[in-house]
């Protein structure tokens, strides 16, 4: 499937973008990325990770991106509700890890809109490239799809 839409407010849907091969990747994870389209706009991007490990786990299994001109139209939360059923439809996954610093509040907004339930706050660890780009710090979510 190259493309996933479902007819809502935002009129958003997911564009295959690019598979990422473990074999390939920095960190080993094989990952997929979709662009966030609106009116055949690309609004930003959000990606589906396929393994947890202690790294990954600073990241989660989503992650997503907006243009500073497209937010505050609600096109993470739509992204993110579509991804999730891709997700759990052509992956198996029964649930998810999601991730956000404390000072995004509007990522928070987003992550809790999904009915996601806070597992912990955690340091990132001295070592971890997140804590090189003043991550210190990350609310770890669990979404159950």
């Amino acid at each position: 499937m190259n493309s996933f839409k479902k007819e809502h407010k935002t009129n958003l849907f997911l564009k295959k973008a690019r598979v990422i091969d473990e074999r390939f990747s920095l960190d080993g994870v094989a990952s997929i990325s979709y662009d966030m389209m609106h009116e055949g706009i690309k609004v930003g991007y959000i990606d589906l990770r396929f393994k947890m490990n202690e790294y990954m786990y600073y990241y989660g299994h989503v992650g997503y991106h907006v243009f500073s001109k497209y937010r505050g139209q609600h096109f993470a939360l739509e992204a993110c509700k579509l991804l999730a059923i891709i997700a759990k439809e052509e992956y198996h996954f029964e649930k998810l890890i999601i991730t956000t610093s404390p000072d995004n509040i509007a990522s928070i907004k987003t992550i809790e809109h999904l009915n996601t339930h806070l597992i912990e706050q955690v340091n990132v660890p001295f070592d971890h490239p997140l804590f090189h780009h003043n991550e210190k710090v990350k609310l770890i979510y669990e979404w159950i799809l």
